[in-house]
């Protein structure tokens, strides 16, 4: 039989010192641990703020309201400071279309993130057991449309558009099947951009391919609100 004693008994008053002893040490050893690692984050940043200082040191004075930044010396020219006329024009040229380019892709961008709201949209309509499937099929329908789209449906779309006006009047989208009915030209789909190779090779076709990407993929999005059953994989 075990006494009461046994029962209680207490283990001797030094291991109590000896386990404390070891955790205020593990605590010590973690700051002198997490003082090193500041320490030499402080020195990266001191070092960053150096480098950038010289290698961004520039002659001119700050410009906080802008009124200054941006002149002649920024223009591309054979002699620098001196640019040429024709070489003004091209500069304002290359601007135009750049900005237009630059719009272009913005606003594709924000087309983009439609496909993730739709895909919200449609899972919040659906039943739990269902919203795996429903996110899973919204965002498969757009790399596959991307791809649909690469390989012919820009080139039956666009490949008889014509010069690209505000994007550098580029024209390598020219071919286009018609017929001709009652003296008049129908067009029925484009003949060139297939793969976006060849004459569609151009960085004013490309902004336009992922402009209307964007717009074919997220309208090809919406008919899958329809397809909440269990034919829908069928469907797509």
């Amino acid at each position: 039989m075990t006494s009461m004693d046994e029962v209680f008994r207490l283990p001797p008053l030094g291991v109590f010192f000896i386990g404390a002893e070891a955790s205020v040490t593990r605590i010590h050893s973690r700051r002198r641990f997490m003082k090193k690692i500041a320490s030499v984050l402080l020195l990266l940043l001191f070092c960053c703020s150096i480098g950038s200082t010289l290698v961004y040191a520039q002659d001119r004075a700050a410009d906080p309201n802008g009124a200054k930044t941006g002149n002649v010396a920024d223009i591309p020219a054979a002699k620098p400071g001196e640019p040429t006329p024709g070489e003004i024009a091209d500069a304002v040229g290359h601007n135009r279309v750049s900005i237009n380019m630059m719009w272009t892709l913005i606003t594709g961008f924000l087309v983009m993130f439609m496909q993730a709201g739709f895909a919200m949209v449609e899972t919040g309509l659906t039943r739990a057991k269902n919203v795996a499937h429903t996110m899973a099929m919204n965002f498969m329908v757009y790399p596959l449309g991307m791809l649909g789209f690469y390989i012919a449906g820009f080139a039956l779309m666009f490949g008889g558009l014509g010069a690209l006006g505000t994007m550098g009047g580029y024209a390598g989208l020219n071919s286009e099947i018609s017929i001709q009915l009652f003296g008049k030209t129908f067009g029925l789909f484009g003949g060139t951009g297939f793969f976006l190779t060849g004459t569609s090779y151009d960085v004013a076709v490309i902004t336009l391919f992922l402009f209307q990407m964007v717009f074919m993929d997220t309208t090809a999005t919406i008919p899958t609100e329809h397809w909440q059953n269990a034919g829908s994989t069928r469907h797509s």
